[in-house]
């Protein structure tokens, strides 16, 4: 198992947002950190309100985002959705989309996305707080809120640990885990 503290994530600040990434992304490359498995990215954001990306574009993955706090409004091509804590959608960008995601609420806007490998099934379980669930290695685990155990190792809020192995992982009561398989 190996165990990356929040601190050690890349951090980005843009117009009204702070992006924290768990592995190479954008204008952070390192070469030993590109994916985990069919995990290609694991990004967590902070959006203040009336913040957003606007219109841009993804092709050739899968997109999971998952809210932890606030609520997210998800525009695509035809569509609209507002997400809320605990909330996920997976989006397949096979052939290309255009989307935004923006916080047009009034508090702070918290979420995780990840892209997947397309053809490869790393599929979210989140463990909910108070809960324990086996999750099959290899396994990336994100505490997305509060204090998690994996195995006997503890992780704050933000720390991720990878392992080759399957795993337990247990949510403290006020704890989300966001775990995949790859």
């Amino acid at each position: 198992m190996t165990t990356h503290r929040a601190e050690e994530r890349f951090v980005t600040h843009g117009d009204g947002w702070v992006g924290r990434f768990c592995f190479s992304y954008g204008e952070h490359y390192d070469a030993g950190n590109l994916r985990y498995g069919g995990l290609l990215a694991c990004n967590e954001f902070v959006l203040e309100p009336g913040a957003g990306f606007g219109l841009h574009r993804h092709a050739g993955i899968d997109v999971v985002t998952v809210v932890l706090e606030g609520e997210l409004t998800h525009v695509g091509p035809g569509e609209g959705a507002v997400l809320g804590p605990g909330e996920s959608r997976r989006l397949s960008t096979e052939g290309g989309i255009e989307h935004d995601e923006r916080n047009e609420g009034v508090v702070p806007l918290r979420f995780v996305q990840a892209w997947l490998e397309p053809g490869h099934e790393p599929w979210l379980q989140l463990v909910a707080p108070g809960a324990t669930e086996r999750v099959e290695g290899p396994a990336f685990v994100l505490a997305g809120t509060g204090r998690v155990e994996v195995d006997g190792e503890v992780l704050e809020q933000g720390d991720s640990l990878r392992s080759d192995a399957a795993v337990t992982v247990t949510a403290s009561a006020a704890a989300t885990a966001l775990c995949w398989t790859c």
